[in-house]
């Protein structure tokens, strides 16, 4: 048995560990029958006498099969499953006293699969072990790696007011550590010659890019960047691709408020999201944040069989507290370009979102309803009226909604109410100037229609 890598490993176990994994292999193979397993007692009984030139492979052979016409390829065959089995062993012993290690690996597990309380106790139990780790480069990886994991729990909980600080503070932490432990340790080399180089990889690459996006989403950056991402988007990991596309998506929602991208383009990087398998979380859940958005995209562009699809096709995949509530909504909005205004009216009075994202998308409903069927019926308008108040006391005072949705929101109630005021319909430069506020206007919700209003008049 020259050159093999199996007798090789085998001889330089110590023999305690020789022992345990005698154990161990009996276990898996308790009915004794399996080839490796015979192969290993065979081993087992001549050790620590494992001189390759005294163990052939034909003796081996013999000792499995009697007096079978020897083949090559089936001893090897053999000798390859005991030798994975045999590294197995080693990861294990390796780890056996890694507790820190093996709770991260627990809450890498409940964070994809969104049990947040488990995850809560076992982060509890992975704080205090790490408190105990002696100073070292790994204990500083370590916290790098619980804090991204407590930062993707809470991503995968749908929360979007993410606190990304003590992540980043932590992976600064152990990288600047490392550098410095490098440039230390040079002094005891030979050379003196560390340079630091920009990183070339596609990882690097493609998030300079998205970075890039905060300062320049000029026409040629936003298309760069979305055609390295349609290019290279099947070389990332699963995890790693849902979170590229999550970013970039995040950036082109802002866009489409601010009239840079259509709803067109915003569908398209949806069906890469379908296309690479990565729409659903971990857990099989959808986001009830993609639900609307994809359906609202298509009804921005007219595909409204498109959207009746996509929302009853992907119902069962809701997280079930939210799911009806989720449902009903993008049912009202269907509707809602059907000119079906007296339905979406007893359909979204049953509907009380606790979401904030879903709260302003419904008030806003509410107050585009309201605002056809006065048109059609003076007996909405003071309840139309009602409705712009309390939209507008909840947009300036609640303190959880983000910035930019603010503005965006500020912006239609300010407009929408512009034209409903307009008395009248030949005036044609304050309709100017309400258009030209529209078009010019970066934040905006519901510009398309909002348009489409001014249209009319």
């Amino acid at each position: 048995m020259k050159n093999s890598k199996l007798l090789d490993l085998i001889s330089i176990l110590l023999p305690e560990e020789v022992k345990d994994f005698n154990s161990y292999i009996s276990n898996i193979y308790t009915g004794k029958s399996s080839l490796p397993f015979q192969l290993w007692q065979a081993l087992y009984n001549l050790y620590p006498d494992l001189d390759e030139r005294k163990i052939g492979k034909e003796k081996i052979y013999k000792k499995l099969f009697g007096n079978e016409v020897y083949n090559e390829n089936r001893v090897a065959k053999i000798m390859t499953e005991l030798f994975k089995i045999l590294e197995e062993f080693i990861f294990i012993k390796q780890v056996e006293d890694e507790h820190l290690y093996k709770k991260l690996k627990l809450m890498e597990f409940y964070q994809k699969r969104q049990l947040g309380r488990l995850f809560q106790s076992t982060q509890k139990e992975a704080g205090k072990l790490w408190e105990q780790e002696k100073e070292c480069g790994k204990k500083y990886y370590l916290k790098y790696e619980m804090e991204v994991q407590k930062l993707l729990l809470t991503q995968t909980l749908e929360n979007r007011q993410l606190d990304f600080q003590n992540a980043y503070d932590a992976v600064v932490n152990f990288s600047e550590s490392e550098l410095l432990r490098l440039e230390n340790l040079e002094e005891t080399g030979r050379s003196k010659h560390l340079r630091k180089n920009s990183p070339n990889n596609m990882f690097y690459n493609v998030h300079r890019k998205l970075e890039r996006l905060k300062t320049n989403a000029s026409d040629q950056m936003i298309q760069d960047t979305y055609t390295y991402i349609k290019d290279y988007i099947r070389y990332f990991a699963k995890e790693e691709s849902r979170e590229i596309l999550n970013i970039f998506l995040n950036h082109a929602i802002k866009w489409v408020n601010h009239g840079k991208v259509t709803h067109e383009f915003l569908l398209d990087v949806y069906h890469i999201f379908i296309d690479k398998g990565v729409l659903l979380q971990e857990n099989n859940t959808l986001f009830i944040a993609t639900y609307k958005n994809y359906i609202t995209c298509a009804l921005r562009i007219g595909r409204i069989a498109e959207a009746n699809i996509f929302l009853d096709k992907y119902k069962p995949f809701l997280p079930c507290t939210l799911q009806e509530e989720a449902y009903l909504f993008n049912k009202a909005s269907i509707l809602f370009e059907q000119e079906k205004y007296l339905e979406i009216l007893e359909m979204l009075h049953t509907i009380k979102s606790d979401d904030i994202f879903y709260n302003i998308n419904q008030r806003r409903l509410y107050i585009k309803t309201l605002y056809e069927l006065f048109h059609r019926d003076e007996k909405y308008y003071d309840l139309y009226q009602s409705h712009c108040g309390a939209f507008k006391r909840f947009i300036y005072t609640d303190e959880k909604i983000p910035e930019y949705l603010q503005e965006a929101n500020k912006s239609f109630l300010k407009i929408v109410q512009k034209i409903e005021a307009i008395d009248n319909k030949n005036d044609t430069s304050k309709i100017t100037k309400i258009m030209k506020e529209i078009n010019e206007t970066t934040s905006l919700a519901e510009r398309d229609w909002l348009l489409k209003k001014l249209k009319e008049v």
